[in-house]
């Protein structure tokens, strides 16, 4: 995993946690514990992407409904300058 991507996935986390009331962290010790609690057990790599595009920051697609139904990678994020480009 690039350090690009990992950009890319912690500031989506960020988005989620502002957007949401339950996943307000404290400190980042418990914003790295629900990071990997999230992406670790809770996220559905291989049906669900994640858009971070200036239209829809913070959006999660579903790959197999959208343009990336035949991209079979694991990790499937749209970058925030690019549109249907997989980083």
């Amino acid at each position: 995993m690039s350090s690009y991507l990992l950009f890319h996935l912690v500031y989506f986390f960020d988005i989620k946690c502002k957007q949401s009331t339950n996943m307000k962290y404290h400190n980042v010790f418990f914003f790295l514990f629900y990071f990997f609690e999230y992406f670790g057990t809770k996220f559905d790599f291989d049906m669900q992407g994640i858009s971070l595009n200036e239209e829809n920051p913070g959006k999660i697609f579903y790959k197999y409904n959208d343009y990336y139904m035949n991209d079979y990678s694991n990790i499937c994020v749209e970058g925030i300058n690019e549109r249907y480009i997989n980083i």
